[in-house]
Protein backbone atom coordinates (compact mmCIF):
# COMPACT_ATOMS: atom_id res chain seq x y z
CA UNK A 1 0.00 0.00 0.00
CA UNK A 2 1.51 3.19 -1.43
CA UNK A 3 0.82 6.18 0.74
CA UNK A 4 1.43 8.85 -1.39
CA UNK A 5 1.60 9.15 -5.11
CA UNK A 6 0.38 12.23 -6.70
CA UNK A 7 2.80 14.81 -8.10
CA UNK A 8 2.13 18.40 -6.92
CA UNK A 9 3.17 21.85 -7.67
CA UNK A 10 2.44 24.31 -5.09
CA UNK A 11 0.71 23.53 -2.19
CA UNK A 12 -3.31 23.53 -3.29
CA UNK A 13 -2.69 24.17 -7.06
CA UNK A 14 -1.58 22.32 -9.60
CA UNK A 15 2.39 22.79 -10.63
CA UNK A 16 2.97 26.12 -12.30
CA UNK A 17 -0.08 27.77 -11.47
CA UNK A 18 0.33 31.42 -11.58
CA UNK A 19 -2.98 32.97 -11.09
CA UNK A 20 -4.07 35.33 -8.74
CA UNK A 21 -6.30 35.31 -5.98
CA UNK A 22 -8.16 37.79 -3.38
CA UNK A 23 -8.00 37.15 0.04
CA UNK A 24 -11.59 37.59 0.93
CA UNK A 25 -11.90 39.34 4.17
CA UNK A 26 -8.44 40.48 4.24
CA UNK A 27 -8.22 42.51 0.67
CA UNK A 28 -5.19 40.98 0.45
CA UNK A 29 -3.36 40.23 -3.07
CA UNK A 30 -1.77 37.28 -3.53
CA UNK A 31 0.28 35.70 -6.02
CA UNK A 32 0.97 31.80 -6.78
CA UNK A 33 5.20 33.08 -7.32
CA UNK A 34 5.29 33.05 -3.67
CA UNK A 35 3.76 29.24 -3.00
CA UNK A 36 6.98 26.87 -1.97
CA UNK A 37 5.51 23.20 -3.40
CA UNK A 38 6.73 21.49 -0.84
CA UNK A 39 3.80 21.61 1.32
CA UNK A 40 2.29 19.80 -1.20
CA UNK A 41 4.42 18.19 -3.36
CA UNK A 42 4.24 14.56 -3.04
CA UNK A 43 7.75 12.29 -3.17
CA UNK A 44 7.62 10.09 -6.79
CA UNK A 45 5.01 6.58 -6.26
CA UNK A 46 7.80 4.45 -4.70
CA UNK A 47 7.57 0.65 -4.84
CA UNK A 48 7.40 -1.09 -1.22
CA UNK A 49 10.59 -1.45 0.50
CA UNK A 50 11.31 -1.91 4.51
CA UNK A 51 12.92 0.51 6.61
CA UNK A 52 15.43 -2.21 7.81
CA UNK A 53 18.86 -0.34 7.93
CA UNK A 54 17.35 2.88 7.02
CA UNK A 55 18.16 4.56 10.15
CA UNK A 56 21.00 4.57 12.43
CA UNK A 57 20.90 4.92 16.24
CA UNK A 58 20.14 8.52 16.86
CA UNK A 59 22.66 10.84 18.48
CA UNK A 60 21.48 11.81 22.04
CA UNK A 61 19.29 14.22 22.47
CA UNK A 62 20.34 17.75 23.73
CA UNK A 63 18.03 18.54 26.02
CA UNK A 64 17.23 16.12 29.09
CA UNK A 65 13.70 14.47 28.79
CA UNK A 66 11.81 16.51 31.23
CA UNK A 67 12.97 19.70 30.34
CA UNK A 68 10.64 21.83 28.46
CA UNK A 69 11.76 24.69 25.90
CA UNK A 70 9.23 27.15 26.97
CA UNK A 71 9.88 31.18 28.78
CA UNK A 72 10.59 29.70 31.72
CA UNK A 73 14.06 28.09 30.73
CA UNK A 74 17.20 29.43 29.08
CA UNK A 75 19.59 28.05 26.04
CA UNK A 76 20.37 24.59 27.27
CA UNK A 77 17.50 24.68 29.78
CA UNK A 78 18.33 25.91 33.07
CA UNK A 79 16.84 28.52 35.08
CA UNK A 80 19.28 31.98 35.94
CA UNK A 81 20.74 30.32 39.02
CA UNK A 82 21.80 27.64 36.81
CA UNK A 83 19.58 25.26 38.08
CA UNK A 84 17.67 22.68 35.22
CA UNK A 85 14.12 23.54 34.64
CA UNK A 86 11.74 20.52 34.31
CA UNK A 87 8.56 19.97 32.59
CA UNK A 88 6.02 21.21 35.88
CA UNK A 89 7.85 24.67 35.68
CA UNK A 90 10.47 23.89 38.65
CA UNK A 91 13.87 22.99 39.22
CA UNK A 92 15.79 20.24 39.87
CA UNK A 93 16.28 21.88 43.39
CA UNK A 94 12.38 22.00 43.39
CA UNK A 95 12.16 25.86 43.26
CA UNK A 96 9.53 27.29 40.51
CA UNK A 97 11.05 29.34 37.66
CA UNK A 98 9.30 32.73 37.87
CA UNK A 99 7.93 34.10 34.49
CA UNK A 100 10.31 37.04 34.42
CA UNK A 101 13.27 34.96 33.83
CA UNK A 102 11.90 34.50 30.20
CA UNK A 103 14.03 34.30 27.59
CA UNK A 104 15.35 37.73 25.46
CA UNK A 105 16.47 38.54 21.76
CA UNK A 106 18.81 40.36 20.62
CA UNK A 107 16.05 42.91 19.49
CA UNK A 108 14.94 42.99 23.00
CA UNK A 109 11.79 41.06 22.22
CA UNK A 110 10.45 38.66 24.76
CA UNK A 111 9.81 35.15 23.40
CA UNK A 112 6.60 33.84 24.39
CA UNK A 113 8.28 30.31 23.87
CA UNK A 114 5.47 27.29 23.50
CA UNK A 115 2.38 27.32 25.81
CA UNK A 116 2.96 24.96 28.88
CA UNK A 117 0.70 21.73 26.44
CA UNK A 118 3.13 22.93 23.71
CA UNK A 119 -0.32 23.21 21.71
CA UNK A 120 0.91 25.46 18.60
CA UNK A 121 -2.48 25.93 16.27
CA UNK A 122 -1.98 28.33 13.53
CA UNK A 123 -1.20 28.84 9.44
CA UNK A 124 0.75 29.89 7.02
CA UNK A 125 1.01 33.81 6.14
CA UNK A 126 3.33 33.87 2.57
CA UNK A 127 5.35 36.24 1.31
CA UNK A 128 2.57 38.38 -0.21
CA UNK A 129 0.75 38.58 3.21
CA UNK A 130 3.66 40.23 5.06
CA UNK A 131 4.16 43.26 3.26
CA UNK A 132 0.44 44.14 3.70
CA UNK A 133 -1.03 47.01 6.19
CA UNK A 134 -3.63 44.48 6.21
CA UNK A 135 -1.26 41.82 8.42
CA UNK A 136 -2.67 42.98 11.39
CA UNK A 137 -6.02 41.86 10.53
CA UNK A 138 -4.77 38.37 9.86
CA UNK A 139 -2.97 38.46 12.98
CA UNK A 140 -6.45 39.79 14.75
CA UNK A 141 -8.53 36.43 12.73
CA UNK A 142 -5.61 33.89 14.30
CA UNK A 143 -6.25 35.36 17.59
CA UNK A 144 -10.03 35.30 17.61
CA UNK A 145 -10.06 31.72 16.17
CA UNK A 146 -8.46 30.15 18.88
CA UNK A 147 -5.61 29.74 17.07
CA UNK A 148 -2.09 30.83 19.08
CA UNK A 149 0.71 31.04 16.14
CA UNK A 150 1.42 31.75 12.59
CA UNK A 151 4.44 30.73 10.12
CA UNK A 152 5.87 33.14 7.84
CA UNK A 153 8.90 33.28 5.54
CA UNK A 154 12.61 34.27 6.55
CA UNK A 155 13.88 32.95 3.18
CA UNK A 156 10.71 31.26 0.99
CA UNK A 157 11.51 28.75 -1.84
CA UNK A 158 12.15 30.95 -4.54
CA UNK A 159 15.59 31.97 -2.41
CA UNK A 160 14.15 35.47 -1.47
CA UNK A 161 14.24 37.31 1.88
CA UNK A 162 11.45 38.68 2.88
CA UNK A 163 13.39 40.76 5.52
CA UNK A 164 16.41 43.53 4.69
CA UNK A 165 19.92 41.22 5.36
CA UNK A 166 23.14 42.14 6.61
CA UNK A 167 24.94 39.01 5.50
CA UNK A 168 27.57 39.33 3.07
CA UNK A 169 26.53 36.60 0.54
CA UNK A 170 22.79 37.95 0.47
CA UNK A 171 23.95 41.54 -0.39
CA UNK A 172 26.30 40.27 -2.84
CA UNK A 173 23.68 38.61 -4.84
CA UNK A 174 20.95 41.07 -4.01
CA UNK A 175 18.87 38.03 -2.33
CA UNK A 176 16.94 40.90 -0.23
CA UNK A 177 16.56 43.34 -2.67
CA UNK A 178 12.60 42.14 -2.38
CA UNK A 179 12.06 42.42 1.31
CA UNK A 180 8.32 43.16 1.86
CA UNK A 181 9.01 43.19 5.65
CA UNK A 182 10.94 46.15 7.03
CA UNK A 183 11.49 45.26 10.10
CA UNK A 184 11.25 41.68 11.98
CA UNK A 185 11.64 42.51 14.75
CA UNK A 186 8.68 44.66 14.59
CA UNK A 187 6.14 42.37 12.85
CA UNK A 188 7.15 39.46 15.91
CA UNK A 189 6.21 42.23 18.83
CA UNK A 190 2.66 42.73 16.62
CA UNK A 191 2.06 39.19 16.61
CA UNK A 192 3.33 38.71 20.61
CA UNK A 193 0.66 41.72 21.63
CA UNK A 194 -2.34 39.27 20.43
CA UNK A 195 -0.50 35.87 21.98
CA UNK A 196 0.71 34.77 18.90
CA UNK A 197 4.34 32.75 18.38
CA UNK A 198 5.81 33.38 15.25
CA UNK A 199 7.25 30.41 13.55
CA UNK A 200 10.30 31.46 10.85
CA UNK A 201 10.59 29.13 8.46
CA UNK A 202 13.45 28.49 6.11
CA UNK A 203 13.07 26.99 2.84
CA UNK A 204 16.39 25.49 2.92
CA UNK A 205 17.82 23.68 0.14
CA UNK A 206 15.08 24.64 -2.76
CA UNK A 207 16.92 28.21 -3.81
CA UNK A 208 16.20 29.32 -7.69
CA UNK A 209 17.96 32.81 -6.53
CA UNK A 210 21.42 31.55 -4.94
CA UNK A 211 21.58 28.56 -7.39
CA UNK A 212 21.57 30.80 -10.40
CA UNK A 213 23.66 33.68 -8.93
CA UNK A 214 25.89 31.20 -7.23
CA UNK A 215 26.83 27.82 -9.11
CA UNK A 216 29.30 26.88 -6.57
CA UNK A 217 26.70 26.45 -3.88
CA UNK A 218 24.24 24.38 -6.21
CA UNK A 219 24.00 20.56 -7.01
CA UNK A 220 25.56 19.85 -9.88
CA UNK A 221 23.01 18.63 -13.09
CA UNK A 222 20.05 19.95 -10.88
CA UNK A 223 18.94 23.26 -11.38
CA UNK A 224 16.89 25.32 -8.40
CA UNK A 225 18.91 23.08 -5.48
CA UNK A 226 21.67 24.06 -3.48
CA UNK A 227 24.01 21.24 -2.50
CA UNK A 228 23.03 20.29 1.18
CA UNK A 229 26.29 18.82 0.94
CA UNK A 230 28.11 22.12 0.55
CA UNK A 231 29.81 23.35 3.58
CA UNK A 232 29.11 27.10 2.28
CA UNK A 233 25.98 26.67 0.95
CA UNK A 234 24.94 25.04 4.91
CA UNK A 235 26.85 28.20 6.30
CA UNK A 236 24.51 30.59 4.76
CA UNK A 237 21.45 29.21 5.68
CA UNK A 238 23.29 29.05 9.20
CA UNK A 239 23.76 32.92 8.90
CA UNK A 240 19.90 33.42 7.95
CA UNK A 241 18.98 31.17 11.05
CA UNK A 242 21.33 33.58 13.65
CA UNK A 243 20.15 36.93 12.04
CA UNK A 244 16.39 36.16 12.22
CA UNK A 245 16.96 34.69 15.73
CA UNK A 246 17.88 37.63 17.28
CA UNK A 247 14.41 39.00 16.10
CA UNK A 248 12.66 37.39 18.94
CA UNK A 249 11.20 34.64 17.26
CA UNK A 250 9.40 31.94 18.62
CA UNK A 251 10.54 28.47 16.91
CA UNK A 252 12.41 28.05 13.70
CA UNK A 253 10.96 26.00 10.89
CA UNK A 254 13.50 24.22 8.11
CA UNK A 255 11.26 23.70 5.19
CA UNK A 256 12.95 21.55 2.18
CA UNK A 257 15.73 20.24 4.31
CA UNK A 258 16.14 17.70 2.33
CA UNK A 259 17.42 16.39 -1.39
CA UNK A 260 15.30 16.86 -4.69
CA UNK A 261 13.32 13.54 -5.56
CA UNK A 262 12.55 15.05 -9.47
CA UNK A 263 14.27 15.54 -12.56
CA UNK A 264 17.55 14.52 -10.79
CA UNK A 265 18.68 12.01 -14.05
CA UNK A 266 21.90 14.18 -14.42
CA UNK A 267 21.61 14.98 -10.97
CA UNK A 268 25.43 14.38 -9.31
CA UNK A 269 25.10 14.83 -5.40
CA UNK A 270 28.95 14.32 -5.00
CA UNK A 271 28.08 12.17 -1.90
CA UNK A 272 31.24 10.10 -2.06
CA UNK A 273 31.07 7.74 0.46
CA UNK A 274 28.57 9.43 3.11
CA UNK A 275 24.62 9.27 2.69
CA UNK A 276 21.77 11.35 2.21
CA UNK A 277 20.84 10.67 5.50
CA UNK A 278 24.13 11.52 6.75
CA UNK A 279 24.01 15.24 5.31
CA UNK A 280 20.62 15.90 6.35
CA UNK A 281 20.81 15.10 9.72
CA UNK A 282 24.56 16.67 9.82
CA UNK A 283 23.21 20.29 8.47
CA UNK A 284 20.14 19.78 11.08
CA UNK A 285 22.11 18.64 13.84
CA UNK A 286 24.09 22.21 12.97
CA UNK A 287 21.27 24.45 12.95
CA UNK A 288 19.86 22.90 16.57
CA UNK A 289 23.37 23.70 17.97
CA UNK A 290 22.52 27.59 17.36
CA UNK A 291 18.21 27.47 18.04
CA UNK A 292 19.43 25.26 21.67
CA UNK A 293 22.17 28.11 22.00
CA UNK A 294 18.85 30.72 23.10
CA UNK A 295 16.28 28.63 23.78
CA UNK A 296 14.57 28.49 21.04
CA UNK A 297 12.65 25.30 19.32
CA UNK A 298 13.70 23.53 16.23
CA UNK A 299 11.16 22.34 13.81
CA UNK A 300 11.24 19.86 10.71
CA UNK A 301 8.41 19.89 7.64
CA UNK A 302 8.88 16.49 6.17
CA UNK A 303 7.31 14.40 3.79
CA UNK A 304 4.36 12.36 4.94
CA UNK A 305 5.85 9.74 3.29
CA UNK A 306 8.65 9.53 5.14
CA UNK A 307 6.66 8.68 8.17
CA UNK A 308 6.37 5.17 6.55
CA UNK A 309 10.13 5.20 6.99
CA UNK A 310 10.81 3.20 3.76
CA UNK A 311 14.34 2.88 3.16
CA UNK A 312 13.82 4.13 -0.52
CA UNK A 313 12.25 6.82 0.75
CA UNK A 314 14.36 7.91 3.32
CA UNK A 315 17.30 7.86 1.18
CA UNK A 316 15.67 9.81 -1.50
CA UNK A 317 15.20 12.83 0.80
CA UNK A 318 17.72 11.93 3.40
CA UNK A 319 14.93 12.68 5.36
CA UNK A 320 15.44 9.77 8.27
CA UNK A 321 12.92 10.74 11.07
CA UNK A 322 14.30 8.32 13.78
CA UNK A 323 17.68 10.54 13.13
CA UNK A 324 15.75 13.55 13.11
CA UNK A 325 13.72 12.99 15.73
CA UNK A 326 16.73 13.28 18.10
CA UNK A 327 17.78 17.14 17.44
CA UNK A 328 14.81 18.49 16.66
CA UNK A 329 11.68 19.47 19.32
CA UNK A 330 8.74 19.18 16.38
CA UNK A 331 8.05 17.21 13.77
CA UNK A 332 5.63 18.52 10.96
CA UNK A 333 4.41 15.74 8.73
CA UNK A 334 2.80 17.17 5.60
CA UNK A 335 -0.24 14.39 5.69
CA UNK A 336 -2.61 15.83 3.08
CA UNK A 337 -5.63 13.71 2.65
CA UNK A 338 -5.38 14.35 -1.20
CA UNK A 339 -1.85 13.37 -1.56
CA UNK A 340 -2.92 9.86 -0.34
CA UNK A 341 -3.24 7.39 -3.50
CA UNK A 342 -6.26 6.10 -4.82
CA UNK A 343 -7.35 3.04 -2.97
CA UNK A 344 -5.37 4.06 0.46
CA UNK A 345 -6.73 2.28 3.20
CA UNK A 346 -9.47 1.17 0.96
CA UNK A 347 -10.57 4.88 -0.25
CA UNK A 348 -11.24 4.99 -4.13
CA UNK A 349 -10.72 9.31 -3.17
CA UNK A 350 -8.87 9.88 0.02
CA UNK A 351 -8.99 13.32 -0.47
CA UNK A 352 -13.00 12.70 0.93
CA UNK A 353 -11.76 11.73 4.23
CA UNK A 354 -10.49 14.38 6.47
CA UNK A 355 -9.70 11.30 8.67
CA UNK A 356 -6.38 10.07 6.88
CA UNK A 357 -4.95 13.13 8.85
CA UNK A 358 -4.72 10.74 11.83
CA UNK A 359 -2.65 7.87 9.58
CA UNK A 360 0.31 9.91 8.85
CA UNK A 361 0.21 11.47 12.29
CA UNK A 362 0.11 8.63 14.05
CA UNK A 363 2.70 6.71 12.34
CA UNK A 364 5.19 9.31 12.50
CA UNK A 365 4.77 9.33 16.45
CA UNK A 366 4.85 5.47 16.40
CA UNK A 367 8.13 5.98 15.18
CA UNK A 368 9.71 8.61 17.37
CA UNK A 369 8.50 6.76 20.48
CA UNK A 370 10.11 3.96 19.25
CA UNK A 371 13.10 5.40 18.87
CA UNK A 372 13.36 7.56 22.01
CA UNK A 373 12.43 10.55 21.02
CA UNK A 374 10.36 13.32 22.63
CA UNK A 375 9.83 15.39 19.95
CA UNK A 376 6.24 17.07 18.90
CA UNK A 377 4.22 15.55 16.39
CA UNK A 378 2.15 18.65 14.88
CA UNK A 379 1.03 18.28 11.46
CA UNK A 380 0.07 20.15 8.59
CA UNK A 381 -3.74 19.90 7.46
CA UNK A 382 -5.19 20.72 4.30
CA UNK A 383 -7.06 24.05 4.01
CA UNK A 384 -7.49 23.77 0.39
CA UNK A 385 -9.83 21.90 -2.37
CA UNK A 386 -7.48 20.17 -4.69
CA UNK A 387 -9.09 16.72 -5.09
CA UNK A 388 -10.56 16.91 -1.72
CA UNK A 389 -15.09 16.86 -3.21
CA UNK A 390 -16.72 18.34 -0.15
CA UNK A 391 -14.20 20.35 1.41
CA UNK A 392 -15.85 22.74 3.55
CA UNK A 393 -15.57 24.33 7.60
CA UNK A 394 -16.34 20.87 8.60
CA UNK A 395 -14.57 19.17 6.14
CA UNK A 396 -11.25 21.08 8.07
CA UNK A 397 -12.74 20.53 11.70
CA UNK A 398 -12.43 16.55 10.80
CA UNK A 399 -9.08 16.72 10.29
CA UNK A 400 -8.58 18.90 13.56
CA UNK A 401 -10.44 15.95 15.35
CA UNK A 402 -8.56 13.74 14.02
CA UNK A 403 -4.95 14.99 14.33
CA UNK A 404 -6.09 15.33 17.68
CA UNK A 405 -7.18 11.83 18.06
CA UNK A 406 -4.11 10.67 16.61
CA UNK A 407 -2.45 12.39 19.21
CA UNK A 408 -0.72 15.05 17.91
CA UNK A 409 0.08 17.98 19.19
CA UNK A 410 -1.58 20.97 17.18
CA UNK A 411 -1.54 21.15 13.84
CA UNK A 412 -0.72 23.63 11.08
CA UNK A 413 -2.92 24.98 7.97
CA UNK A 414 -1.99 25.21 4.49
CA UNK A 415 -3.94 27.30 1.87
CA UNK A 416 -1.59 28.50 -1.30
CA UNK A 417 -3.48 31.57 -1.51
CA UNK A 418 -4.22 32.65 2.04
CA UNK A 419 -7.38 32.02 1.52
CA UNK A 420 -8.81 30.48 5.07
CA UNK A 421 -12.13 31.00 6.11
CA UNK A 422 -13.12 27.28 6.39
CA UNK A 423 -9.77 27.25 9.18
CA UNK A 424 -11.22 30.34 11.02
CA UNK A 425 -14.89 28.79 11.35
CA UNK A 426 -13.53 25.41 12.42
CA UNK A 427 -10.90 26.90 14.39
CA UNK A 428 -13.52 28.49 16.29
CA UNK A 429 -15.65 26.36 16.87
CA UNK A 430 -13.49 23.57 17.57
CA UNK A 431 -11.95 25.90 20.85
CA UNK A 432 -15.32 26.89 21.70
CA UNK A 433 -16.54 23.50 21.71
CA UNK A 434 -13.11 22.77 23.91
CA UNK A 435 -13.69 25.45 25.96
CA UNK A 436 -16.92 24.49 27.19
CA UNK A 437 -15.43 21.52 29.31
CA UNK A 438 -13.61 23.85 31.83
CA UNK A 439 -16.85 25.35 32.99
CA UNK A 440 -17.65 23.26 35.14
CA UNK A 441 -16.83 19.09 36.11
CA UNK A 442 -19.96 16.41 36.38
CA UNK A 443 -19.65 16.48 40.27
CA UNK A 444 -20.31 20.87 40.22
CA UNK A 445 -16.73 21.52 40.65
CA UNK A 446 -15.51 24.23 38.41
CA UNK A 447 -12.77 22.62 36.51
CA UNK A 448 -10.65 26.20 35.68
CA UNK A 449 -8.58 27.38 39.11
CA UNK A 450 -10.79 24.12 41.37
CA UNK A 451 -9.97 20.83 41.72
CA UNK A 452 -11.73 18.01 40.11
CA UNK A 453 -11.93 14.86 42.41
CA UNK A 454 -10.07 11.58 40.44
CA UNK A 455 -13.05 9.02 40.81
CA UNK A 456 -15.39 7.34 37.96
CA UNK A 457 -16.95 10.27 37.22
CA UNK A 458 -13.74 12.52 36.39
CA UNK A 459 -14.10 13.16 32.51
CA UNK A 460 -11.22 12.78 29.75
CA UNK A 461 -12.66 15.06 27.31
CA UNK A 462 -15.87 16.28 28.94
CA UNK A 463 -17.49 12.77 28.55
CA UNK A 464 -18.62 10.33 30.57
CA UNK A 465 -15.57 8.24 31.58
CA UNK A 466 -16.47 3.79 32.22
CA UNK A 467 -15.70 2.45 35.32
CA UNK A 468 -13.51 -0.12 33.93
CA UNK A 469 -10.21 1.73 32.33
CA UNK A 470 -11.28 5.52 32.14
CA UNK A 471 -12.01 5.66 28.49
CA UNK A 472 -13.45 8.61 27.93
CA UNK A 473 -17.00 7.32 26.06
CA UNK A 474 -16.30 10.19 23.15
CA UNK A 475 -13.13 8.29 22.10
CA UNK A 476 -8.81 8.78 23.10
CA UNK A 477 -7.72 6.94 25.75
CA UNK A 478 -6.57 8.48 29.06
CA UNK A 479 -3.11 6.70 29.94
CA UNK A 480 -2.81 4.91 33.21
CA UNK A 481 0.93 5.98 33.56
CA UNK A 482 0.36 9.71 34.48
CA UNK A 483 -3.09 10.28 33.23
CA UNK A 484 -2.35 12.19 30.89
CA UNK A 485 -5.44 13.11 28.25
CA UNK A 486 -4.89 13.12 24.30
CA UNK A 487 -7.31 15.54 23.87
CA UNK A 488 -8.08 18.50 25.98
CA UNK A 489 -4.81 19.26 27.65
CA UNK A 490 -2.46 18.00 30.43
CA UNK A 491 -3.81 15.85 33.42
CA UNK A 492 -1.39 16.60 36.64
CA UNK A 493 -1.15 14.15 39.39
CA UNK A 494 0.28 15.07 42.84
CA UNK A 495 1.37 13.58 45.52
CA UNK A 496 -1.63 13.52 47.30
CA UNK A 497 -3.53 11.87 44.43
CA UNK A 498 -5.54 15.04 43.54
CA UNK A 499 -5.69 15.51 39.46
CA UNK A 500 -6.14 18.82 38.03
CA UNK A 501 -7.06 19.15 34.43
CA UNK A 502 -4.75 21.72 32.58
CA UNK A 503 -7.01 24.81 30.98
CA UNK A 504 -6.17 25.52 26.73
CA UNK A 505 -4.18 28.56 26.35
CA UNK A 506 -7.79 29.24 24.01
CA UNK A 507 -10.04 28.70 26.78
CA UNK A 508 -8.44 31.78 29.12
CA UNK A 509 -10.65 35.06 29.02
CA UNK A 510 -11.26 37.29 25.97
CA UNK A 511 -9.01 34.57 24.08
CA UNK A 512 -12.05 32.97 21.75
CA UNK A 513 -14.33 35.79 20.28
Amino acid sequence: MRPFARSCGPRGRPAHAAACTLLIGLGLPSCARHTPPDKQAAAPSLPEVTAKGASEAPAPSSFPADVVLTAQSSADGTSAEGGVVKRDGTSAEGGVIKRDQALHSESGETRLGWPADKELKGVYAHVGMLGSSAFPRLLDRIAKSGMNAVVVDAKDYSGWLTYPSSIPIAAQTRASSHAVVSSLPELVHSAHQLGIRVLLRVACFHDAWMASHRRDLAIHGVAEWLDPNNTAAQDYLLSIVDETLAAGVDEMQLDYVRYPTENIGQADFGLGRRKTTDVIAGFVQRVHEHTMALGVPLSIDIFGVVAWQRSVDVFATGQDLVRLGAIVEAVSPMVYPSHFSDGFNGYATPGEHPEVVAFGTKQAIEVLKKAGSHAVVRPWIQAFPWHAPGYDTSYVGREIAQARAAEGIGWLAWNAGGYYAEVWAASSMDTKARCRQFDHAPDGTPAVGGVVKHDDRTPAEGGVVKHDDRTPAEGGAVRHDDRTSAHSGVVNSDERGVVTRAEPEACRPTAVQ
